[in-house]
């Protein structure tokens, strides 16, 4: 239920910082992991300047821009 809320909440940076999120959805459902988790996306925020996320984009989604690039 935790995890739930938490990408609710945090989706948008989760989808940038990929390998956050697939910690949190194969990590232990522990409370303290999951505080843990959102101490360390809380630094890495900091550290980006940034107040809103810019999410990664994935080898599928380049694929396709490429593809409807070179339709053009």
């Amino acid at each position: 239920m935790v995890r739930g809320h938490i990408h609710k909440l945090l989706g948008g940076w989760l989808a940038e910082y990929t390998e956050l999120r697939e910690r949190l959805n194969r990590g232990s459902r522990d409370i303290q992991a999951c505080l843990e988790l959102v101490r360390e996306l809380r630094e890495l925020i900091a550290a980006s300047g940034r107040t809103a996320p810019v999410p990664a984009i994935s080898a599928r989604a380049l694929e396709r821009m490429a593809r409807e690039e070179a339709r053009l």
